[in-house]
């Protein structure tokens, strides 16, 4: 995300021609990334202030942009990107993104996906799942049950999709 951050401020900072544009949207990509929440909005005041000595209209421009591209980044790149990075769902990650937040402010958004995958693997490992009654699977051919204890299934009782695929692929091994 700082590599993006950095791209995205640099073509920025060449278009408006802010001296060290190199400098300073690699400045910004580190500091947005390594500070939570308000990372980019400190990193984005020095950017600012050099736009201002070329044009005043350019600090605004700057300081737009910012504001944007961290509501982009905070929507849209982090949840797709931590969640393909720990296996959380993008709706998942930002929601636990928002309730840590609300409830620990800064250290919250910085521990709220970690929290949360670790509590989604423990909660795969250690709860069982149960079938829901009316899904569309009934094939009982290789006669494993699918009821952990090992015992048979009844006729017309039916397996989980996600437990159907699972056989298949195993049995296409």
């Amino acid at each position: 995300m700082a590599l993006i951050s950095g791209i995205a401020h640099y073509v920025l900072l060449e278009t408006l021609g802010v001296p060290y544009a190199p400098a300073l949207a690699v400045w910004v990509g580190l500091v947005s990334q390594f500070i939570p929440t308000i990372g980019t909005y400190l990193a984005g005041a020095l950017p600012m202030l050099i736009a201002f000595t070329v044009d005043p209209w350019y600090a605004l421009w700057v300081l737009i942009f910012v504001v944007v591209y961290q509501q982009f980044e905070n929507y849209v790149l982090q949840p797709r990107i931590t969640a393909k990075t720990v296996d959380i769902h993008p709706a998942v990650a930002f929601g636990s993104v928002v309730a840590g937040t609300a409830l620990l402010g800064a250290v919250g958004a910085l521990v709220a996906i970690p929290v949360t995958a670790t509590l989604q693997a423990f909660l795969g490992a250690y709860v069982r799942r149960y079938a829901v009654a009316g899904e569309d699977t009934t094939d009982d051919a290789d006669g494993l049950g699918g009821r952990g204890g090992g015992g048979r299934r009844q006729r017309g009782e039916r397996r989980a999709p996600w437990l159907v695929r699972l056989r298949d692929r195993l049995r296409n091994r």
